[in-house]
């Protein structure tokens, strides 16, 4: 295999149920890219079948026993051999123009690119609530992007120079990478790009519930806190 341009990382902790729909949609959108592109699973000591179902999916397979996301995305990307490093959650549909696009926008000068979020399967409130999320992550980059890590790319230049993801931050790592990355360089939003991530969350939790958590830890964020537990959600 020619040298990767691309390398796609995927973090995963306990995903057997939607890591084979996730690499599914990841390869259709290599294929449809034509770039040479590796594929990377992370694995965060699960204890079910991620492992196991990660070996046979994708190029190769990583752990870590540190249950921090921002390590887990690290260590994929500290072994990762493309130009650009793109970070899609284990529970989240890309599009197939999803790589296209990303290495597209990164090739013409941005340091770092986001996208729209939407829950999956989603109602017509939570289709509401999400679209103005999905607005102030587009504005964002007016003042300071502020990107959700369902699906991000930098390069992987920039990515070194910042030294990745805060590994202190248990929340809010990736608004903090793609904030920093904002300053050193171009950050773009790419409004004709939607990832679908699962809606367990607001299905276990809550819309409200949700909202009020998410809005708990940007506010920690803006003022400087790290938060110390976040809830995660299987």
């Amino acid at each position: 295999m020619k040298k990767p341009i691309v390398s796609i990382i995927v973090p995963a902790f306990n995903e057997e149920e939607h890591l084979l729909p996730t690499i599914a949609a990841i390869r259709k959108s290599i294929i449809f890219s034509k770039m040479p592109a590796e594929l990377i699973v992370v694995d965060n000591n699960s204890e079910d079948s991620t492992l196991s179902v990660a070996k046979k999916l994708v190029d190769r397979v990583y752990s870590e026993k540190i249950r921090v996301i921002a390590a887990v995305r690290n260590t994929g990307a500290k072994y990762a051999k493309g130009k650009y490093l793109i970070f899609v959650d284990a529970d989240t549909l890309v599009p197939r123009e999803l790589v296209v696009d990303f290495v597209s926008a990164m090739e013409h000068g941005a340091v770092v690119v986001g996208c729209k979020v939407m829950p999956h399967p989603v109602n017509i409130f939570e289709k509401i609530v999400f679209k103005f999320f999905n607005l102030i992550l587009r504005s964002s980059v007016l003042h300071g992007a502020t990107f959700s890590g369902n699906a991000v790319g930098y390069t992987k230049k920039a990515f070194e120079k910042l030294k990745g993801f805060d590994e202190q931050r248990v929340a809010s790592e990736d608004h903090d990478l793609s904030n920093r990355a904002s300053r050193i360089g171009n950050a773009i939003f790419l409004n004709n790009v939607t990832v679908l991530t699962s809606n367990r969350r607001i299905a276990n939790l809550g819309l409200l519930w949700v909202v009020m958590g998410w809005g708990k830890t940007t506010l920690f964020y803006l003022f400087g806190v790290r938060r110390k537990k976040y809830r995660i959600t299987r």
